[in-house]
């Protein structure tokens, strides 16, 4: 007999005792299972077994028959049940969902979490490391004993200062990464080294504010004579120099002997050097603008002045830009502000400004408050400023490319230059244009003249300490064995034509196989090359820079010899001060003669008369630079050449 048929007691859907397997029948509607009764039998009660909770299903619903059935193992069987089951499928598609939408909010959390760490280090990077409380004029401070922290890469504690009057110093948390000194006064303190009788210097009160960005240039000026030295004569140091700096307009090019622990200042007027200066500490770096040397001790983080007339030791003060200084440098025509560059100096910009009278930062904005020619651990680049300190250039020796860089302080901000290119080193001249190895520059990155391809192994040229003349070196040491005689050509801002040209300078020392790449150890040949036209006297420092050889050089006589027709401006403008009358009387060398001015911009009330430029400058001026002057300059022979500046007003 056939099975009796039977209904799930469940959805009551027909169930088919054929189905039956080991004794029970699956529905194929919900699921449940119900023993299937013996032949010939009532259908026995239904066994309840795992009915899924408060669900729904639909009543009918196609049941296989066994013969549309294909055979399967009792795995496969026990497989199929369980795939079948409604709430196995919706817990598979649930649990589906639940790890995508995980997967999907920390993903979201992810980027939140990334993109406000951007926003917390941009604020705290606009913000960290200013000093919140004044730095200036203390009393002098003997750094002589500092002892280890002397040493590049020790740091011992100092040891404490006796209580006493001075300036509270810059209270700034200890930035992230390796340790520097902060900007602390120097363990001993020492009365100020008098100035000579009847000067005393002048200490200016302190006070918390920084100062607005002003380029002063000297108010006064030093005098240059032409040389006391004899043509080709040797001044011998007492040891190798291995760092330079002009100052006094070119009247002094100041050397730093590390095995003596001094400077050395040869005054070119002279013929001589005028004064030894001691050292405090191993790695002091220094600076002069007109008539002031700076020298800053970096584990200490003090700067000492002093004067280049009398050569006294006129003040130390802290630091007040703060981090690890590396680099000090001043436009050597001018009374400031000094340049201090180094990690975490004046916080991520790794440079700053300072007063040179106050000891207070000097604020320079610039066109986005960050770029600018900063020298932080990670390939720091080398750096040099303008003759009148208002343009700087720098390239990254070991980079590729090294970059064309210039930083251009106009009235109240700066502006930052860029050319992503190699050019070599970059010298900025007494007016700004920027000499390199691919040719000159305006301070905005514009050619001068005719574009130079650039070549590793050119030397730049060398502009003079004032003026529009420079040096153009020729390689005696070409790639691939190649050589020609050594020679120096003398030549004029806008004419590649050579005034003269020296083939034989004793001292010159050119390097074998120069490459502005890698350059190899020892001074650059561009910092032992001094051409000071006032003092008629070219400055060569040797290749082993322990001695100096001074040449006369007649710049005016050289240009007479060569049958150019030329029309040069070779002064500087002097500074201004309010409610007092300026003159300035440009000094014009002109083949032709007959030279004249004319005023094409300037400030309100300025004037040209009988050669001179006048200005009764205004009581009530604002402090800082007034509009750019700009002079056309003619003479008989129809020349035409301007003389731009910019002048700063002071107080009287």
């Amino acid at each position: 007999m056939s099975a009796t048929p039977i209904t799930c007691p469940a959805c009551q859907a027909d169930l088919d005792p054929a189905d039956a397997r080991d004794g029970v029948i699956r529905c194929g509607i919900c699921g449940t299972k119900t023993a299937a009764p013996p032949p010939d039998e009532s259908p026995a009660p239904a066994v309840r077994v795992a009915r899924p909770p408060e669900r729904e299903v639909p009543r009918s619903r196609p049941v296989a028959t066994p013969a549309a059935r294909r055979p399967k193992s009792r795995r496969a069987e026990d497989d199929e049940e369980d795939d079948d089951r409604p709430g196995k499928r919706v817990a598979r598609r649930g649990n589906k969902s639940v790890v995508g939408l995980v997967i999907g909010l920390a993903v979201v959390l992810f980027i939140v979490v990334a993109a406000g760490g951007v926003v917390v280090w941009w604020a705290v990077s606009r913000s960290e490391n200013k000093p919140d409380v004044p730095a200036g004029p203390v009393a002098e401070r003997s750094v002589k004993s500092v002892g280890p922290a002397d040493r590049p890469g020790q740091f011992a504690p100092l040891p404490p200062v006796a209580p006493q009057p001075v300036v509270p110093l810059p209270n700034n948390p200890p930035p992230i990464g390796p340790p520097v000194m902060p900007a602390a006064p120097a363990p001993a303190v020492e009365a100020a080294v008098a100035a000579p009788a009847g000067k005393p210097p002048a200490v200016p009160p302190v006070t918390p504010a920084t100062l607005p960005v002003s380029v002063r240039p000297a108010a006064h000026v030093l005098p240059i004579t032409p040389t006391a030295a004899a043509d080709g004569a040797v001044v011998k140091l007492p040891s190798s120099a291995d760092r330079v700096c002009l100052g006094g307009g070119g009247r002094f090019v100041v050397l730093r002997l590390p095995r003596d622990r001094q400077l050395a200042v040869f005054d070119v007027s002279a013929g001589k050097v005028a004064k030894y200066l001691p050292l405090a500490e191993d790695g002091a770096v220094f600076a002069a603008g007109m008539d002031k040397l700076f020298v800053l001790n970096p584990a200490a983080n003090v700067i000492q002045r002093w004067d280049l007339t009398s050569f006294a030791k006129e003040v130390t003060a802290p630091n007040p830009l703060g981090g690890a200084p590396k680099l000090v440098l001043m436009g050597h025509a001018t009374d400031g502000p000094l340049y201090v560059a180094g990690n975490r100096v004046n916080g991520n910009r790794h440079f700053g400004f300072a007063d040179g009278r106050t000891f207070r930062q000097v604020e320079v904005p610039g066109d986005d408050g960050r770029s600018g020619p900063g020298v932080s651990d990670w390939y720091p680049p080398t750096v040099r400023v303008s003759a009148d300190g208002r343009v700087y250039g720098w390239w990254s020796p070991g980079l590729s490319p090294s970059g064309l860089n210039s930083y251009v302080i106009g009235p109240g901000s700066a502006k930052h230059h860029h050319q992503h290119t190699s050019v070599g080193p970059i010298l900025p001249g007494p007016d700004g244009t920027l000499f390199t190895g691919a040719g000159l520059f305006t301070p905005e990155l514009k050619p001068v003249g005719e574009p130079k391809g650039y070549q590793y192994w050119f030397f730049p040229p060398v502009p003079a300490a004032h003026g529009p003349a420079y040096l153009s070196v020729q390689n005696a040491s070409l790639p691939g064995g190649r050589g020609e005689k050594p020679r120096v050509a003398v030549k004029l801002l806008g004419d590649d034509r050579p005034v003269a040209t020296l083939p034989d300078l004793p001292g010159l020392d050119l390097p074998a196989g120069n490459n502005n790449t890698n350059p190899g150890p020892g001074l650059p040949l561009y910092d032992r090359l001094f051409l000071v036209p006032d003092a008629k006297a070219l400055v060569v420092l040797n290749g082993a820079a322990t001695a100096l050889y001074v040449h006369r050089f007649d710049l005016k006589e050289l240009l007479e010899q060569s049958g150019v027709d030329y029309l040069l401006v070779m002064s500087r403008p002097p500074a201004a001060a309010r409610g007092a009358k300026y003159r300035y009387a440009p000094v014009v060398w002109s083949k032709k003669g007959g030279v004249k001015l004319k005023l094409e911009a300037g400030p309100a009330g300025m004037a040209v008369a009988a050669g001179a430029v006048t200005w009764d400058v205004p009581a009530d001026h604002p402090a800082g630079d007034a509009p750019a002057v700009i002079l056309t300059v003619s003479d008989a022979g129809g020349q035409e050449i301007f003389h731009t500046f910019t002048l700063s007003v002071g107080g009287t």
